[in-house]
């Protein structure tokens, strides 16, 4: 949030403005502040590693429901219907690495178009 306000008052034409009440100054902070929640779900939901206190809690939340052997969803099918372990295993680090490879795309697709 500090980082989108400094940067915000410094691309602005009237950095005056800011600390008055001017509405760059309000939603540039908010809309990071709110990325940023959204952001902390991608650890926990593809690598099943809480990277805040929040995410931590709701990880929490999704053990004490049942919830959380369906983080991955198709985890669930090799659980339930393949039962040789090998393949079990092959399975279930083909799905983790296809879901992280999944991520990392995303995640330079977005920098890529950030950076335009």
């Amino acid at each position: 949030s500090f980082i989108s306000y400094t940067t915000e008052k410094r691309l602005s034409k009237t950095p005056e403005r800011f600390g008055k009440g001017a509405i760059e100054g309000v939603a540039g902070p908010e809309s990071a502040n709110n990325a940023a929640a959204g952001g902390a779900l991608i650890p926990l939901l593809t690598l099943g590693i809480p990277s805040s206190a929040t995410t931590a809690i709701l990880m929490g939340a999704f053990v004490a429901f049942s919830l959380w052997h369906a983080y991955l969803g198709l985890q669930v099918v090799v659980d339930d219907y393949i039962h040789t372990p090998g393949t079990k295993i092959f399975l279930m680090l083909a799905i983790r690495f296809s879901v992280i490879a999944i991520t990392a795309t995303c995640i330079f697709a977005i920098v890529r178009i950030a950076a335009l």
